[in-house]
């Protein structure tokens, strides 16, 4: 008997459903990123506190050309497979390079936001006409799952970008799956890049999560007016406020939204009512910062060698770049 397909609204419902329903309360934070949600996260990566995207930035301008090198000592050609790609800002850089150095690739682009990727198959389309683009919708793990069973991409030597602090969000388990999961897809010899905020002051991670001007708060709250929109809810967004802590000994920066007073909640399409009380929390998002020895340890525990580590200048993120043994 197969398994029923759920469609993305479905999955959205039971998501929702289950988060709000459990003690404490959470929600997934890949429903951030609807066409709004995708948008208020653009503003975020050029606020000033928000250091990640141009440490990365730094990264690939300075370093593309060393990461191909790597690649080309054992392929003249690649499947450049991105995990959550945006707006591709890192990734053109990188295959502006590609370009240079005469490294032949195809191009999927998978992200959970369709807009995002028409935006950036138009976008290529101009600047890059010679690259080939085939653009997934969908999550992560559900895409992988058909690449794996694909006959034309199973054999080709592959690159994979997850960029950005995105692993940083999942839980220590998920992590561990989620790489198992992509390695199960890999063949010996391809390449995993990916990004981890490193460790650091709070007073340089904590702006960049809860800024002066309230972007990250927005981020947040439309998470509620998603559902409002989609799931036909009820949240006034003004009974929540957003929180944001920090342990420096676990490295792991959490979000909430806390209800600042008592209000019910009804949320039409799962035919669900939902009581806070003033102070009840909605867990929204964790984003883990990593040492080099954790990202090392990961790396080997997984089946992966760490070909090198590219770091900014300030030190406060990496690009490491894995060959699955």
């Amino acid at each position: 008997m197969k398994s029923q397909i759920l469609t993305a609204i479905e999955q959205f419902q039971i998501d929702t459903d289950l988060g709000l329903s459990s003690s404490p309360r959470y929600l997934r934070p890949k429903y951030f990123y609807d066409e709004e949600g995708s948008k208020i996260f653009q503003e975020i990566m050029n606020m000033p506190e928000y250091y990640l995207t141009d440490a990365e930035i730094e990264i690939f301008e300075l370093n593309s050309k060393k990461i191909i090198e790597h690649i080309s000592q054992t392929y003249d050609e690649i499947l450049l497979l991105e995990l959550g790609s945006g707006d591709g800002i890192k990734t053109e850089i990188f295959i502006k390079s590609c370009i240079e150095s005469h490294l032949q690739l195809k191009y999927i682009p998978i992200d959970i936001s369709s807009d995002i990727l028409e935006e950036l198959k138009a976008k290529f389309k101009i600047n890059h006409p010679g690259i080939e683009i085939d653009a997934r919708v969908g999550d992560y793990f559900q895409v992988l799952e058909v690449l794996k069973q694909d006959s034309e991409y199973k054999n080709v030597p592959k690159l994979v970008l997850f960029l950005g602090s995105n692993l940083g969000n999942f839980s220590n388990q998920e992590t561990n799956q989620f790489i198992e999961d992509l390695k199960n897809i890999l063949n010996p010899k391809d390449f995993f890049l990916l990004g981890f905020d490193l460790k650091k002051s709070p007073s340089v991670i904590l702006p960049a999560y809860d800024d002066p001007k309230g972007i990250t708060q927005r981020f947040n709250l439309n998470h509620l007016l998603r559902i409002n929109r989609e799931l036909n809810g009820t949240f006034d967004i003004n009974k929540f406020d957003h929180h944001v802590s920090y342990d420096p000994l676990s490295g792991e920066v959490k979000s909430y939204l806390l209800a600042n007073t008592n209000s019910t909640v009804v949320v039409g399409s799962i035919d669900k009512v939902f009581n806070f009380n003033k102070w009840d929390s909605i867990y929204m998002e964790c984003s883990r910062k990593y040492s080099i020895p954790d990202m090392e340890k990961l790396a080997r525990d997984q089946g992966f060698q760490v070909v090198e580590n590219y770091l900014d200048r300030n030190q406060y993120f990496c690009n490491s770049l894995w060959i699955r043994k």
